[in-house]
């Protein structure tokens, strides 16, 4: 006799076919440039596209992906990868720096050194909160050191994420 949980996976069963693999290839890739990421990894990226995918075809809300007050485990009771760790450690150092930015807290970092990776979300951050424009003197206008902070920017133009016009940087 066939299992309530067996019927329900009967009812999920779908063909795979080319577009279900290049729509989860599509929303992996969003997952990943989301997180201003070049690598699409399995966890985070594929584990949102598949949760998008099964909330579309079958109306259900796995949320596989890591959520912020869990500690290495999944709801499902999986443990999540080093990566979602990272990530999530990663969203906890932005989330304290913008409460510090929101309390008044001016002050630039104690460690004045920054380099140019951490600098590629800092500006991302800073165009989408100017609605998509800003002059390059007033981004990251923290850092002492302008020529990294052209640099950075100059990268972000180059991976087409941004446009310059003259002294102006646009959100693409």
């Amino acid at each position: 006799m066939p299992t309530c949980e067996a019927e329900r996976r009967d009812e999920r069963t779908l063909p795979v076919t080319t577009h279900s693999l290049e729509t989860v290839i599509r929303q992996a890739t969003a997952y990943a440039k989301a997180r201003l990421s070049p690598i699409v990894e399995a966890d985070p990226d594929v584990a949102g596209a598949m949760d998008i995918l099964n909330f579309v075809l079958y109306h259900e809300n796995n949320d596989t992906v890591a959520v912020e007050g869990q500690k290495g485990e999944r709801e499902d009771g999986t443990e999540r990868s080093q990566s979602s760790r990272d990530l999530e450690q990663q969203r906890n150092r932005k989330r304290a720096r913008l409460s510090d930015d929101v309390n008044g807290n001016t002050e630039s970092p104690k460690d004045p050194t920054v380099d140019l990776a951490a600098l590629l979300p800092r500006i991302w951050t800073e165009l989408q909160e100017a609605i998509g424009e800003k002059e390059i003197k007033n981004i990251c206008s923290d850092v002492a050191d302008r020529a990294l902070v052209k640099s950075a920017v100059q990268e972000l133009e180059e991976q087409e994420k941004i446009m310059v016009d003259e002294e102006t940087v646009y959100l693409v």
